[in-house]
């Protein structure tokens, strides 16, 4: 893409992060950055759904390995979508998963399979708690907990 060239000016080394729909977004975006010659720092996903099938989510953790972090919450249940009954697009999550089964102050699990019943998958595709999607280390992930705050877009 020849846009591309434009963005020499950037930064050396780029961090992507995201919730929700927009988590799954920055793991597509991380990609392509990389394959555009950036530089991807750390990076953290909160409330991510899964985004890609098996190959996707091999390349992903092949590439990001020890720099990237998918953050999961209690039991959110967009972490669990699309369901793993619809099995024909073989969805699969991007990993590591640091799972936060409550507050910040019952600690965390580190997860290296989608499938581990230590972090989020003991809970399966339909035990949910939409609250705890709305809410990651204790920050209020809707426009409650963005009010009064100047974000920074880069498009």
């Amino acid at each position: 893409d020849p846009r591309m060239t434009d963005w020499q000016h950037l930064p050396a080394v780029v961090s992507v992060t995201g919730h929700s729909l927009g988590a799954g977004v920055s793991a597509i975006a991380m990609m392509a950055l990389r394959a555009h010659g950036f530089s991807i720092g750390e990076s953290f996903n909160y409330g991510m759904p899964r985004t890609g099938d098996l190959a996707f989510s091999t390349a992903f953790s092949d590439s990001f390995t020890g720099s990237f972090w998918r953050v999961t919450h209690g039991k959110d249940p967009i972490v669990h979508m699309p369901p793993r009954a619809w099995t024909p697009w073989n969805w699969r999550h991007v990993e590591p998963e640091v799972f936060y089964p409550g507050d910040l102050d019952d600690g965390f699990k580190i997860c290296n399979v989608g499938t581990d019943e230590k972090c989020s998958f003991q809970f399966g595709d339909l035990n949910y708690v939409i609250a705890d999607h709305m809410k990651y280390l204790g920050i209020d992930m809707g426009q409650k907990g963005c009010a009064g705050v100047n974000l920074t877009i880069l498009i």
